[in-house]
């Protein structure tokens, strides 16, 4: 369809200005087919914009996330509170894997041995003891060796991998 319109344009706006070039045309004349020709060139970036855009691939929609977004959105234009959104243990095992495995590979802690992430390491070194915020403030803030990660991460990227070595310190971690 738009090679269809361009041809069109263009052999219009071509035959347009062959007409008003010619002498014996008058001044009026010449301005109307100049303006037509704009007219048709106006068409043509207007098809041509809308073209690249229905053409550009939408992204695939996760409905959970999307229905997660509004019902925080509704929640927050009518002042409601609901419970926190879980966070994602398969996206946090994924983070995790990227960046912290080098020191936490299966749980464990190269740099200091004995504060692995086993639960009951994490209960006795953890501050505020073994849970998804204390493992989310550690992570945010760094502790000893341990770099800060708040500005490398997002929050819920930080969230997740919590939520993951809770669940993995649960379940136990496979070395």
């Amino acid at each position: 369809v738009m090679r269809c319109v361009c041809a069109w344009v263009r052999f219009t706006v071509v035959r347009d200005s062959r007409v008003s070039n010619t002498p014996q045309m008058p001044q009026s004349s010449v301005e109307s087919v100049k303006s037509r020709i704009k007219m048709k060139l106006a068409v043509l970036a207007v098809l041509a914009t809308s073209a690249a855009a229905f053409q550009a691939k939408v992204p695939e929609v996760d409905l959970g996330k999307a229905a997660q977004a509004g019902a925080v959105a509704g929640a927050l234009a009518f002042g409601i509170a609901g419970p926190a959104f879980a966070a994602d243990v398969g996206a946090g095992e994924q983070v995790f894997n990227a960046n912290c495995a080098a020191c936490h590979a299966g749980g464990q802690n190269v740099i200091m041995p004995e504060k692995t992430l086993e639960k009951e390491a994490l209960e006795q070194y953890l501050a505020g003891g073994r849970n998804e915020k204390a493992v989310i403030t550690q992570v945010t803030n760094g502790k000893n060796a341990m770099p800060a990660f708040g500005g490398r991460l997002g929050d819920d990227d930080i969230a997740n991998v919590a939520a993951y070595v809770i669940a993995t310190s649960e379940s136990g971690w496979d070395e």
